[in-house]
């Protein structure tokens, strides 16, 4: 998503939860000279208005509870130890009522807000397995023919029949995200926050690598982390790298026994997306 363009929006979206209305917002945002002058800065800013009611109508819809902290501490071969902040609210397509995290902003989603979910959702229910905890997120949409962007709502869970299953989930996937942890304090693995779960589905392409937003293009090849460990790559050389002789028995193990055909295309880029977001498919439901 162009940052500029989200930027604005939350921007806007921050003075009318302050209490002021949305035209005084537009007012404001006008004034600062950041949005170009003239018809193309006024038809922007009020394209963005529309999303933004939009969103506060999405948001109004959760009807959300006083939030709660809710310590957390579970014991592995790494003690994690944290706080989750949980509360009340409603689905906004269904009504039906649920608990759990929730995060609520004026941008777009990454995929990694899924990996986000999992964890916490997953965190939960190892220390309560007897509530059906979910991590919710209410999210700016695509805009679609030219209409307004509709808010995009992702609601996760473990799966699992009972509270028990769903427990022994949650413990299955706490130990894939940390054995990941441990993996990525030795080397830098080829992990990114949209690329990768684009080509664990098969379906990565270089627009997905860097795009190219009217001569200004950011994206995961152009990421900060991304140059520094990995050079400045285009899409087929990052596709061309080859598995190391120091990869992980557990990487070779799935490619040689669940994927041939990849194993025979021996791309590291795509093994790694694939051992990183196939447990979490298998592991976690996703409704959005």
């Amino acid at each position: 998503d162009p940052p500029d363009r989200s930027t604005v929006g939350r921007r806007l979206l921050e003075i009318v939860r302050s209490g002021h209305s949305l035209e005084e917002a537009l007012r404001s945002e006008a004034q600062r000279g950041i949005v170009p002058l003239g018809r193309a800065g006024e038809i922007g800013l009020r394209q963005i208005a529309e999303e933004i009611e939009l969103f506060i109508e999405a948001e109004a819809a959760l009807d959300i509870d006083s939030a709660r902290e809710l310590s957390i501490a579970s014991e592995f071969a790494t003690e994690i130890a944290g706080v989750l902040s949980v509360c009340n609210y409603l689905d906004p397509k269904t009504s039906l009522a649920l608990q759990g995290t929730l995060s609520v902003d004026f941008q777009r989603a990454k995929s990694t807000l899924a990996l986000t979910g999992a964890l916490s959702v997953a965190l939960l229910t190892i220390g309560q397995p007897e509530v059906q905890w979910t991590a919710s997120s209410l999210r700016r949409g695509s805009p679609k023919r030219g209409l307004p962007a509709v808010p995009e709502w992702q609601r996760i869970s473990v799966r699992g029949e009972d509270f028990a299953s769903r427990a022994k989930n949650s413990r299955q996937i706490l130990q894939h995200l940390l054995t990941l942890y441990r993996w990525g304090m030795c080397q830098a693995l080829p992990l990114f926050p949209d690329l990768s779960a684009a080509l664990a589905q098969g379906e990565g392409k270089s627009g997905d690598w860097i795009i190219d937003h009217h001569g200004s293009p950011y994206g995961d090849g152009l990421d900060d982390a991304t140059l520094f460990a990995f050079g400045e790559l285009s899409f087929s050389e990052l596709l061309a790298l080859p598995l190391r002789g120091d990869e992980p028995q557990e990487v070779l193990t799935l490619l040689l026994e669940r994927e041939p055909v990849l194993a025979r295309r021996n791309s590291r880029v795509v093994a790694w997306a694939r051992q990183l977001w196939n447990p979490i498919t298998e592991l976690v439901h996703v409704d959005s």
